[in-house]
């Protein structure tokens, strides 16, 4: 997570937020509070807070606090099409505490007037989303879509925390605004694959037709490009790099009509994650000597897992065993 974004989450929960600053974190925080990296920031938010250990520790507290939350969400009246699958209840108590002063925020700056739905395709699977101008989002797996009821006079604004594709209906007189773990995507029409999951520092946009603007603040400021048809731009937060592409974007994205797994330059750490997504399954890699290998492979033709394992092996450099219910990795053994 860059600075920024946490010196406003530090603000936020001291009240000393602009209004706009405030709507951004709000939403961040309900795309991100399941996120194991959400996790961590949670835990350091909570030391700072002013409230007490011990009291906390016990499961009344919890409870109460549990069922504020409830009471929150309620009020301000925040529908969810699918509860996130981890639930509020198991959340650890930082985050439980974080979201309950999220919500609180909420009831009091937007009131009754607003509501949110909120999509959610857990892992091995997508859903079809129909927003109310009649664009059209396909969330691929662990990815999460919060839009409202109805779009703003201005603009048409969405958050995303995941990967998806978007076929956005033109309307040149409100800007469409995809907001995704502080980067922003702006477009009038077009389509294009976006991929920002948030325990992820790089984000990657795919343009298949029209034209985007891409903002994303990195530790080395703000990095800003226009896309054109056919490219494919990732930038990493954490170090400031940006790398482009040009590609085919009818293949790369046909994840949304068939199993699909396309990888240009990708480290194979972020390849298993993407296969843990896509298959449901859980993938330990034993050495981590493993994780910085880039590989270039398309999968399109239904492929199985083992399958693509044994593709991403050709080199012989991996063991590959299956112990339970996982896959166990390890780098394979010179004689």
């Amino acid at each position: 997570m860059n600075k920024s974004l946490m010196d406003a989450l530090r603000r936020y929960m001291r009240n000393e937020c602009s209004t706009r600053e405030a709507d951004e974190v709000e939403k961040w925080m309900l795309l991100n509070l399941t996120s194991s990296k959400a996790d961590a920031i949670f835990e350091q938010l909570f030391a700072e807070l002013p409230v007490e250990e011990d009291d906390l520790r016990k499961e009344r507290t919890r409870e109460r606090l549990n069922r504020f939350i409830d009471a929150s969400l309620d009020s301000q009246r925040l529908a969810r099409r699918r509860m996130w699958q981890r639930g509020f209840r198991v959340l650890r108590y930082a985050a439980v505490v974080a979201l309950g002063v999220l919500c609180l925020h909420l009831y009091h700056r937007l009131g009754e007037t607003s509501t949110w739905h909120e999509v959610y395709a857990s892992y091995g699977e997508t859903e079809r989303v129909v927003l109310p101008d009649s664009s059209i989002i396909w969330l691929h797996a662990d990815s999460r879509l919060l839009y409202p009821e109805r779009f703003g006079t201005r603009t048409r604004q969405i958050y995303v925390s995941g990967e998806i594709y978007a076929d956005i209906a033109r309307d040149p007189r409100h800007p469409f605004v995809v907001a995704s773990n502080g980067s922003t995507v702006r477009v009038l029409g077009t389509e294009f694959n976006l991929r920002s999951y948030g325990d992820n520092d790089q984000i990657e946009v795919t343009l298949v037709e029209g034209s985007v603007a891409l903002h994303v603040p990195t530790v080395k400021g703000t990095k800003s490009c226009r896309l054109t048809p056919g490219d494919v731009v990732r930038v990493d937060r954490g170090t400031g790099t940006l790398e482009q592409y040009r590609i085919d974007p009818s293949d790369y994205v046909s994840w949304k009509d068939q199993r699909a797994l396309y990888f240009i330059n990708r480290p194979f750490g972020e390849i298993v994650e993407e296969l843990q997504r896509s298959f449901d399954v859980t993938i330990s890699v034993q050495d981590r000597s493993l994780l910085e290998t880039n590989y270039l492979a398309t999968f399109v033709n239904g492929e199985t897992l083992d399958e693509i394992l044994t593709a991403l092996n050709g080199d012989g450099s991996m063991e590959i065993t299956r112990e339970g219910d996982q896959y166990v990795i390890r780098a394979a053994a010179h004689e």
